[in-house]
Order: structure tokens, then C-alpha cells, then sequence
């Protein structure tokens, strides 16, 4: 009979994370993930969506893969470039606004800030 491989990650350290340090790792990311977002001049933000919409953008997430965060973003972001793009107002007629979702840069850099907030612990 073969041993079975313990579940989830790999400790850090000798010992296992007590509770705390898991929930201050997890808010730290969080924060880090804000940091780099601001960076490139994004906002984080939270948004209500209709349980249709979430089924639909769940569907086309399957057969894209990657992120599922970086996916719902560039779904948003290109969304909302369309309808402002649509729109006759001046805000909506700006010649610096942004032609790409930069999720995946902002993603890259949250998880190097983390990692140097992990060496310093």
C-alpha cells in the first residue's frame, strides 16, 4: 500500500501557517495587488453582476482559459471601451485613453511585490 500525499501546499518553513499569518499573507497580496494596479493608473473596484451575465461570461471563460479574473477585467474593460466609444460627449471623445487592459502587467507586478515582501519576513 502506497502512503497518501498530503493535501494543499507545501508549509513554509518548518512549520505549518497558523491562521493569522495565512489572513495576513492574503491581505498583504490584496493591498500589493492595489498598489500595482495604481501604479498603472487602474482603480480596483467591486461590481454587481446579473446572475445571466455571470453564466454567459462563465461559459466563454471555459473555453478561453488563462486567469479568471484577467478575463473578467478584459470583458469589462472592453465593454465599457465600446460604450464609451459610442457615446457623443466630450468625456467620452479623450485621445489618451487607455487602448489595452493591462491585467496581466499589473498581475506580473503584484506577485514581484509580494515576493519581496515575502524575502523581508
Amino acid at each position: 500500500m502506497t502512503a497518501q500525499k498530503k493535501r494543499g501546499r507545501k508549509s513554509i518553513g518548518a512549520n505549518p501557517l497558523t491562521d493569522t499569518e495565512k489572513k495576513r499573507r492574503f491581505r498583504t497580496r490584496q493591498s500589493l495587488y492595489v498598489k500595482a494596479a495604481k501604479e498603472h493608473d487602474y482603480t480596483p473596484v467591486t461590481v454587481i453582476i446579473a446572475k445571466q451575465h455571470m453564466q454567459a461570461f462563465e461559459e466563454r471563460y471555459k473555453t478561453s482559459g488563462g486567469s479568471r479574473t484577467d478575463r473578467l477585467s478584459e470583458m469589462m474593460f472592453s465593454a465599457l471601451k465600446g460604450y464609451f466609444e459610442t457615446l457623443d460627449s466630450d468625456a467620452s471623445k479623450k485621445d489618451d485613453w487607455p487602448q489595452q487592459c493591462l491585467t496581466q502587467l499589473i498581475q506580473v507586478r503584484a506577485q514581484d511585490l509580494f515576493k519581496k515582501w515575502e524575502k523581508q519576513q
